[in-house]
């Protein structure tokens, strides 16, 4: 008997199944292979954007660099006479590897050119960044206020009777007129209303009151105070002298030099004080009529001054006090009145020359001021008031 063994092929190879799994695979190969390329792809461009990034941020530093010297320059004309009077060249550091060297040419009085380079150095042989701007600057010495017949620096100004005005006047608030002043060869500016009278937009910027250090003063007082003198010179022979008490000058009183007062300073009827002389004076200083005062003389009175009969005459000469000033006679000057304060004319008063008051005027009577230039020199102790203005001509150098 025999038995017929039958063995079943249940997964029978098919002629073509060793062509599909090598297509199947070759595909995957391809996969794995665009995969890798796309992957070496994105992180080449990821370092190339880094790059690009860096190159940004570093030009970008370059540039803030640059506009940083353009400060420092600025910021030193502005703090250093010397700098404004002999400009040179400077670098500085802001941080490592991050630097900006300067140049300012002074091109014309009172104008400055300004060339920053700002330069961030090179890192693993990489070129340094740099970047370049260039802008004018004005900047002066503003003693503007003193080119005004009348000039307020703040608060207001009312003027009780007819005024007579010739120049400009300014006030940095509002001017009552109660009548219709004459105004001839000049404006009247100021920042708020004008009564009676065309208001002329002020200038920009706005001109400062000159601002007075008193301690160049305070301190000759202060060594007045302690001298032995009683009693002063007739002439003061070019030097500084000292009294420690109040004195009333009869007289002629001779120039050059100093009289420094620890008090009042009386000056009597029919005294004369000479040229190139400065009186200065703790107390107030006291005028009688038919005083006369010669050219190029400054009295300085740490409380004011006191005028105590009509038609007194002062020429040639500077008043100054930091505080207010008033006057209740009538007087005729031809200088220049500084107060610190406010300024009160209660009677006709007369200026040829120019009158500043820190806190605006207060004038009751008929009023004349003649604008005229006699200030030859700044005196001591006031401060320079700078102005700095920026030109429209900033330009970036490539």
């Amino acid at each position: 008997m025999s038995t017929n063994i039958h063995i079943m092929n249940r997964c029978p190879l098919r002629p073509d199944g060793n062509r599909r799994e090598g297509a199947v695979l070759a595909i995957v190969l391809m996969v794995v292979l665009l995969l890798g390329i796309l992957a070496v792809s994105i992180l080449k461009n990821g370092e190339y954007v880094g790059v690009e990034a860096s190159r940004g941020i570093n030009d970008a530093k370059a540039f803030w660099a640059a506009e940083a010297g353009l400060h420092h320059a600025r910021g030193r004309l502005f703090s250093f006479s010397s700098f404004r009077d002999v400009p040179y060249p400077f670098t500085s550091t802001l941080a490592t590897g991050i630097d900006y060297s300067v140049t300012v040419v002074n091109g014309s009085p009172d104008y400055f050119t300004i060339t920053s380079t700002g330069v961030v150095q090179g890192v693993a042989g990489n070129a340094s960044f740099s970047r370049a701007v260039r802008q004018t600057v004005l900047i002066h010495e503003d003693w503007r206020a003193f080119d005004y017949a009348l000039f307020g620096g703040n608060g207001n100004t009312t003027i009780g009777k007819l005024a007579m005005i010739n120049g400009d006047v300014f006030q940095n608030g509002n001017i009552n007129f109660t009548q219709t002043p004459t105004v001839t060869n000049g404006n009247i500016e100021a920042v708020g209303t004008v009564g009676n009278y065309p208001r002329t937009e002020p200038p920009v910027p706005l001109p400062e009151a000159p601002v007075l250090k008193t301690s160049v003063y305070s301190n000759l007082i202060n060594i007045a105070a302690v001298s032995t003198n009683v009693t002063y010179p007739t002439s003061l022979a070019g030097k500084t002298n000292n009294v420690r008490n109040s004195i009333t000058i009869s007289g002629n009183l001779v120039g050059p030099g100093m009289l420094v007062v620890n008090g009042d300073v009386s000056i009597n009827t029919s005294t004369g004080i000479g040229s190139n002389l400065t009186i200065v004076a703790k107390g107030e200083i006291h005028f009688t009529k038919d005083c006369a005062t010669g050219a190029n003389c400054i009295l300085y009175s740490n409380t004011g001054f006191d005028i105590q009969k009509d038609n007194a005459m002062l020429s040639g000469c500077m008043l100054i006090t930091p505080g207010d000033m008033d006057i209740d006679k009538e007087f005729t000057l031809t200088g220049v009145l500084y107060a610190g304060g406010t300024i009160t004319l209660d009677k006709a008063a007369t200026v040829y020359g120019c009158i500043v008051a820190g806190e605006g005027f207060d004038i009751a009577k008929e009023f004349t001021v003649v604008y005229t230039n006699v200030m030859n020199t700044i005196p001591p102790g006031f401060v320079t008031t700078l102005t700095l203005r920026e030109e429209p001509d900033w330009v970036e150098l490539f």
